[in-house]
This record gives C-alpha cells, structure tokens and sequence, in this order.
C-alpha cells in the first residue's frame, strides 16, 4: 500500500536517508525540520503516516503531539516516534497522545522501519488497515451559541453509503473520548463484601484467616470464589470445598486479580446494552482466560491464573465504550459489521481510541498492576509488533493474543469483533504443539460452559450459542477437508471442525485451503493434488483462505466451484460461502 510519509527531523543526515529509501518504495514524502513545519504540512498535505523524532529543539515530538490532539482544526495520523533513548515515560506519554509505535534511531534498520509502515498501513495481520484519522472532518465543535454547554459530537452521516474505513466520519473527538475514559475510572458498584477484600489484599499484613472471615459472610462471593478455584483455570489436584482451601490454591499473591475479577464481572457482567449481548461477551471472554490459562501451563514465565484473568478481562472495554456511548457506539459497531472490517480499526476511525487502548487509562484508574495492563492493551499485535513494543513481556501477550485468536476460531461467544486471524506464528513463538492445541479445543468448549454457570447468573442453556446459528445458516451438512501447509491445528480448522462433521475426510463436500502466503501457494497446490487423487470421482467444490485474496496464486482450481477468501475471515462470510460451496456439491464436477 503506497502512502503520504511525513519524516520529522531536525537532522538532515538521518531524514533524508530515509525520504530516499521510502521514495524508492514508491511512497510519496514530505519533510519537515521543525515541529510547527510538521503541523503546517499536517493541516494542508493530510500525510497518512508521520515519522516524528522526539528531540527536536523548540516544538519537540512530544509538544506536537500534544498540538494535533487539542487542535480542532489539525488532523491527526497514525505516528511512528523516532527517539534516541528508550524513556519509558516520553514512550507512555507518546502512546496517550496516539502515537502507534517508536524506534530507536541507534537501532533499527531501513528493512525494520519499512516492516512497521507496513504493519500500521495494512494491519498485523496483512489486512487492509487505516489511517483512523485522514480526512476526518474535525469535531471539536464550539459550543452552541447562548450555551455554556459544549456542543455535542457530530453524528456520521456517512456510514449507511461507506465503502471504506476512510470515508467514515468520527462520532467524537479524541479529547472528549479521553474525558469520559477519565470519568469512568470509579468502578462503582462493587459489593461491599468485593470492597473489603480488595482494600484488605492491599494490606500486606493481611492474613488468609482475615480475608476468609470476610468471605463467608457472602454466599454469593463465596460460591464464585469457590467454583473459580475448582474451574479449569486454578485446579490443581482435587476438588477444593472449603473457602479458605480455596483461598490458598488461587494464592494470596493473585486472589486480589482473581476478586477484582469477579467484581468487575458482578458490575458489569449483567448489564443490558443495546448494542453488545453480555451473555454472548462474557462467553468470548470466559473462553480466552481459560485457553490462555491452559495455554500458560506450557510456556515459560506466564502463571497460569494470572492469564486467566487477563483473558476475562481483555476486551471490557468494549462493555464500557458500550455503556459510555450508547447509540454513538452502536454505530461503530454497525459500520464494522456493513464493512465486514475488525472492530478495532473502526474504533480508531470513529473513536480515535480503540477498546484496548481505552483501557489502559481504564485498568490504571482501577489501580490494577502494570503487569496486567500492558498485555491488554498489546494483545491485537502481531508477533513482531509485541517484541518491540514489550520485549520483556513477549510470552504473557502473545499467550492472551493466541487464546483470543483461538476462542474465535471455535466460536466460543460474540465480543463485537469476531474476526478470524491466523494463529501459526503465534504457537511457533511460544512452542506450543498440535497435541497440546488439540487437547485445548477438546476441552475448551465444555470448560467455558461450566465457568459461565460460576461467574453468571443462569444455567449455560439460556446463552444462545454462536455455533449453532452459523451451523443452522447452511443448507444441509458440512463435511469439511481442512488443508494446511503447517501441522499446527490453527483457528480455521478449529472453525471447520465447530461448523462441520469431523472424521470425513474420505468423503468431504467442500475442500478448504488455507494459504498463508504466496511462498505457501506451490506446497497447497500439491496438497489439493494428493487430496484429489486420494478422494477419487467428482472434483470437490474448493473454498481458499488466503491472507490477500487479490494475490497470484499457483493453486489451479481446475473446472470445479471455487472461491477465495481473505484473512482476517468474518465468520459469517465463511459460512455463506460455504452454503454456495454445498450447494455446489450437489452438482460435482467430474474430474478428468
């Protein structure tokens, strides 16, 4: 994807290099030397990208930041911060001005900067990304007149006509976004019981008797706690029967995460909105912290129940942005599901925050741990993007990252965004096998059920299953053969084996192929060979997954029914296309 690069630098030696390097990508550049040349080129070139270095003398890259949040009149844009030194609080204060990422100019290669423009133009995952802010139309409005009260943020009026992320207007500016985060930083509505207990683990005096007394006078906490301790995520050995038992088996060191969990799921767990389904939510979420948890046992320096509660507490932004914004937010939502494009990439066009950006200012007001916050904030990246961006935390992001992937890819519940993103580069990452993955899916679906029942009110028969309505949408049965070039179980053959009927791979209506690359495409044409010549008769209708559907592929379909589709992969696109492709297997053609 070729763009506009604004390069800010001081330094001629270091900006011009690279003005010539994106030139010869084909890029179109501009340069600035000072920050208010930067905010001038801003307002009139509208660049999708800036290149900003931090320490430039007068207006540094902090201070134009800061400029192109507050101004009603500058446009912002994606930012890449180019610093000299890795400060923790320049990088933290960078992010909440929005810039996506930094590098060091000591550092990093022209192939490393190209990867990264790259990434924040067409998404981690290869799919078309966004510039959340290029030719929005300003909506920092002045106050009505006669009216000492702000003026309300535009409505789109675009959404309905869109065919693009870009032509979709904001429903609030950044700096109101940031107000109402800011005003939803008291997580009121905690039980007394989940108060005491929360006041108390802050306490390092505090001792297991104490915080049991507190327990048992709630019989609704004390359940919870008691059948979290037995869940999936905490046993170890036998079944725990007594709170103070299971007080020590989830350990004195994470039961503060483990009760802010249950009361943030108290809280907000029930809560009717009109445009996310808590029942459908809460079971995404449920699902990620129980696959990250089984996920932790395996890799080095994640805990386990550490990982659960993040992968319980990953996406609540969404239940906030929710309750915030009402119809504003039902609006984001609607445009994602028109555009068929990943939530998150609409939150920052209409938003300017996406849902996990949002809660980082939300889990700091709550005071959970950083070490909780980062991996929730980062867990959207690629792999690549997490080692730069939390070199010491790889393993714990890229744990809650691969659950969220596979919660999708079995349909484990609705969280707004329910995309399908590939997952190989992950388990290669972090080690994790296809006995282990295999083992995980087996388990994961019944596992989810009963910790709904622990954490929810009602039985697991009143959520309504993801599953079954995708599976009830197609004609008549699908019996998939899943072709891979990697070994590894991803989330597209968990989803060919939620949505069909394992075990028939001598007999399969539809083929599908998931093609990662293009380097893959010559290995997944001999894959459909072997699996013809195996299959015998009629050439099966062909369905591919490739991560650019537009791309040249060697895959020759031949004369059979075929289709391909793009990945990330919207769950609903699939099934409809499967429906044509069992459709079309009523009428096979015959192979040569």
């Amino acid at each position: 994807m070729m763009a506009r690069v604004l390069i800010v630098d001081d330094m001629a030696v270091f900006r011009e290099p690279i003005a010539a390097f994106l030139d010869s990508l084909g890029h179109e550049t501009l340069v600035a030397s000072d920050g208010a040349t930067a905010l001038e080129l801003v307002r009139s070139k509208r660049p999708d990208l800036m290149l900003l270095d931090v320490g430039m003398p007068g207006l540094d890259g902090i201070g134009v930041l800061e400029a192109m949040s507050k101004s009603p009149v500058t446009p912002s844009c994606p930012v890449i911060l180019l610093t000299a030194v890795a400060e923790r609080d320049y990088v933290v204060r960078a992010r909440d001005l929005g810039a996506h990422d930094y590098l060091l100019k000591s550092q990093f290669s022209l192939e490393d900067l190209r990867r990264r423009i790259s990434t924040i133009l067409e998404g981690p995952d290869g799919e078309a990304g966004v510039n959340p802010d290029a030719d929005a139309t300003p909506t920092d409005a002045p106050s009505a007149p006669g009216s000492s009260e702000p003026a309300t943020s535009p409505r789109p009026t675009n959404r309905a006509t869109a065919e693009s992320i870009k032509e979709l207007s904001p429903v609030a500016t950044r700096s109101e976004i940031r107000e109402l985060l800011d005003d939803a930083g008291e997580l009121s509505g905690l039980s007394p019981t989940i108060t005491s207990i929360i006041r108390m683990t802050d306490n390092p005096s505090t001792t297991v008797a104490q915080v049991v007394k507190v327990i048992r006078r709630d019989h609704a906490v004390a359940l919870k706690v008691l059948k979290v301790a037995n869940s999936a995520a905490y046993t170890r050995g036998d079944q725990v029967d007594s709170i103070d038992r299971a007080i020590v088996r989830i350990g004195m060191g994470t039961l503060r995460e483990a009760i802010l969990s249950i009361g943030v799921v108290e809280t907000l767990g029930c809560a009717s909105s009109a445009t996310v389904d808590p029942r459908e939510f809460w079971e995404h979420s449920i699902g990620v912290g129980l696959i990250a948890a089984r996920l932790a046992r395996g890799v080095e320096d994640v805990n386990p129940d550490r990982a659960f509660t993040l992968g319980l507490l990953h996406d609540i932004g969404r239940l906030v942005y929710a309750d915030l914004l009402g119809e504003r937010y039902a609006d984001v939502l609607a445009a994602a599901d028109e555009l068929r494009q990943p939530l998150e990439h609409v939150e920052r066009r209409m938003l300017q925050i996406d849902h996990a950006e949002a809660m980082d200012r939300i889990m700091r007001a709550w005071k959970f741990p950083r070490d909780l916050i980062d991996p929730i904030v980062f867990h959207h990246s690629s792999i690549d993007q997490i080692r730069h961006q939390a070199p010491q935390r790889v393993n714990e992001i890229a744990v809650l990252a691969l659950a969220d992937r596979l919660s999708h890819g079995l349909l484990l519940g609705r969280n707004g965004n329910d995309f399908i993103r590939p997952t190989v580069d992950y388990c290669e990452a972090l080690r994790i096998g296809a006995d282990d993955l295999h083992a995980l899916a087996s388990s994961a679906i019944d596992e989810t059920d009963d910790m709904k029942i622990a954490l929810l009110q009602g039985g697991a028969t009143e959520w309504p299953s993801y599953a079954d309505t995708l599976s009830e949408a197609l004609p008549s049965e699908f019996r998939p053969l899943y072709l891979s070039p990697s070994a590894l179980p991803d989330s597209y053959a968990m989803l060919c084996s939620r949505l069909g009927r394992e075990g028939e791979a001598d007999d399969p209506n539809v083929i599908v192929v998931h093609e990662p690359s293009t380097k893959s495409s010559h290995r997944c044409s001999q894959l459909l060979a072997e699996a013809d010549k195996r299959i015998g008769g009629a050439l099966r209708p062909l369905v591919v997954l490739s991560r650019n559907e537009g791309a040249r592929s060697t895959i020759d379909p031949g004369a059979r029914w075929h289709r391909r589709l793009g990945t990330p992969l919207s769950p609903e696109d699939f099934t409809e296309t499967i429906s044509e492709a069992i459709s079309a297997s009523a009428n096979p053609v015959a192979a040569a």
